[in-house]
């Protein structure tokens, strides 16, 4: 090892060690790049891990959770069994107008102090919320509330999908699975702090972080009543080409100006493999596999009586048939929201 090398390999440890201390978890560690004479400038960029199994233990993780929900209307529940698939969609698509600003800013006197002026930043914001893509889901515990129903659920006309995780989510690759965190930006502002005083000691080098990742698990805590548990994945660079396979462009009226596009996940079935046959490509061992369950329906679903019923049955026919996936909870009762938030079965 030549004297520069082990400057840059210094260089580079000392700057993980430091992030890492306040993240509680171990960071990737990526672009070391710099002139071969020793003291010229140093360039590091530490990234947020690839593999969930390196986020074991902190909130990045959502561990021993084996089904979630997902409000929705019957129409998206048919464009969903019709697909196969489910649509992680960009964060441009995202009800809240500050998506993943709301923790980025919190880091923006680290660009400041980087000479990254405003229009840059703003450039840059845009670019990640184009390339990030999320399914929003909660607890299966907010089954019965009156709130999710009513917002999410098409204003209790929709309906309520059950997806179970098949395999098991510290397996995943590039695709992450937590809780969102509302007002909880103490790590960060700790991270702030920790690269900020390895830049003002080092100011030659230019240390970057790509921790997109855990930003957008963050939201301010006017969103807490959605109790959201996401599924999200960036287009990474490592498979650029593939994720680009999944992805497709969609318009929104109230949004003409952005670049709305979605992430196509194929869902599983009752074997637990995809619907969609991707062949041997090994990127796909790492990829989340979920299956619908069960489908839950409002207490204002348009159908009741024999008719729903029915309607159940026929459902139930064409999940097997499109998805290969036993709903062995149909037909059931609708739920019945009461006036006081509790529901029950109708």
């Amino acid at each position: 090892m030549t004297n520069r090398d082990y400057e840059m390999s210094k260089a580079q440890q000392e700057f993980a060690d430091g992030i890492e201390k306040t993240l509680n978890f171990r960071i990737d560690k990526g672009f070391l790049t710099g002139l071969s004479h020793l003291g010229a400038p140093i360039n590091l960029t530490a990234r947020f891990p690839e593999y969930n199994r390196n986020l074991k233990g902190t909130p990045y993780l959502l561990e021993n959770t084996k089904k979630i929900l997902h409000f929705t209307s019957a129409e998206v529940l048919f464009s969903i069994l019709n697909e196969g698939a489910l649509r992680l969609y960009n964060l441009h698509n995202s009800n809240d107008p500050k998506e993943y600003e709301y923790a980025s800013n919190a880091l923006k006197s680290i660009y400041d102090f980087q000479g990254v002026d405003e229009e840059n930043y703003s450039n840059y914001l845009e670019k990640v919320k184009e390339l990030s893509f999320i399914f929003s889901a909660t607890s299966v515990d907010n089954l019965h509330n009156s709130k999710h129903w009513e917002k999410y659920g098409n204003k209790n006309k929709g309906v309520a999908i059950e997806l179970e995780i098949v395999n098991d989510p510290a397996g995943w690759r590039l695709f992450y699975f937590s809780k969102v965190m509302y007002e909880q930006l103490g790590g960060i502002d700790a991270l702030k702090e920790q690269w900020l005083k390895i830049q003002r000691e080092n100011p030659n080098n230019i240390y970057g972080i790509e921790l997109n990742q855990m930003l957008s698990f963050h939201k301010s805590k006017s969103w807490d009543v959605e109790e959201e548990i996401r599924i999200y994945t960036q287009v990474p660079q490592p498979e650029f080409r593939l994720w680009l396979k999944h992805i497709y462009r969609d318009f929104r009226t109230n949004k003409a100006d952005k670049n709305i596009s979605y992430f196509k996940l194929p869902l599983c079935d009752r074997d637990g493999n995809f619907i969609t046959s991707f062949g041997d490509e090994i990127p796909y061992q790492y990829f989340p596999k979920l299956r619908i369950s069960n489908i839950y329906f409002g207490s204002e679903f348009p159908l009741s009586g024999k008719e729903f019923f029915d309607f159940q049955d026929k459902l139930k026919n064409y999940a097997v048939k499109k998805n290969g996936i036993c709903l062995n909870g149909m037909p059931s009762d609708k739920i019945k929201v009461l006036e006081d938030g509790i529901a029950s079965m109708k």
